[in-house]
This record gives structure tokens, sequence and C-alpha cells, in this order.
């Protein structure tokens, strides 16, 4: 079975973003919810709770996803980071080339290129980070 993926972790940070959620992103979680009273029998009723909450969580885990990506760029210029330090941090080879021979975050790269074709972490720290303003950054 084929679950949906979130669009706020996949295009763009969540939770507290201002980027509007995909079309129908998780929109079926509040159809099921809806549904919830109709379904009779204790088992029909387990079974159904148990996947309401699955896609609960999934949509739950999309937002923290997204929220840690934020995290990751508002705490960066807290320490001092700039946007090339925080690149070096995130990705040594993507400053210093692919034959660099130091790796910071290997096991999360090669996980995440393997699953999601890209490095995904990188892709959203650095949007989040490009995104901050003077008035949201860490003052």
């Amino acid at each position: 079975m084929d679950l949906p993926q979130s669009a706020h972790w996949e295009h763009g940070p969540g939770a507290i973003n201002p980027l509007p959620p995909a079309p129908g992103e998780f929109g079926f979680v509040a159809e099921l919810e809806a549904l919830r009273p109709q379904v009779r029998g204790a088992g029909n009723l387990q079974r159904f709770d148990y996947w309401l909450n699955t896609f609960r969580y999934m949509r739950a885990m999309a937002g923290v996803g997204g929220l840690r990506a934020e995290l990751d760029a508002w705490f960066a210029p807290a320490y001092g980071l700039a946007r090339d330090e925080l690149r070096y941090i995130l990705d040594p080879a993507d400053v210093h080339g692919p034959d660099f021979p130091g790796e910071t975050f290997r096991v999360l790269k090669e996980k995440e290129t393997a699953k999601f074709g890209e490095y995904r972490t990188r892709r959203l720290v650095l949007e989040a980070w490009d995104k901050l303003t003077p008035s949201t950054a860490y003052a």
C-alpha cells in the first residue's frame, strides 16, 4: 500500500511555515474522522481507529519534519553561522567538492538519497534559511 507523503516535508518546511499545504494533503484524514460515527461493531471500530490513528500520526510527523528544518535554520545564525558554514555542516562535499574526505551526516544523507532521490534534510534546512528575514532570525 502506498501511503501519502507529506507535501510540507517534500516541498518545503511545514508546521509554522507560511507555505500553504498542497491541495488534498492528508485531507482524507478529516474525511475519515467524519466517517467514524458510522462504523459499527467493536472489531470494525478497532481496525478503523488503527488506520485513522496511523494517518493522524503521519500527518503530525510531516509537520515535525518541517519544523525541525526550520529550527535548524533558525539556530544557525544564533550560533553565528553564515549560510556557507551551515552548508558545510550539512554536507562538507557540497562546499569543498565530491573528493573532500570529511563528512558529517553520511548515514542520513545515504538513507534520504536512497529513499527520496535527494539529501532532503540539506535542501529543507537551506530553503528555511533562505526564507529567514531579519525579523524572524534569532537576534
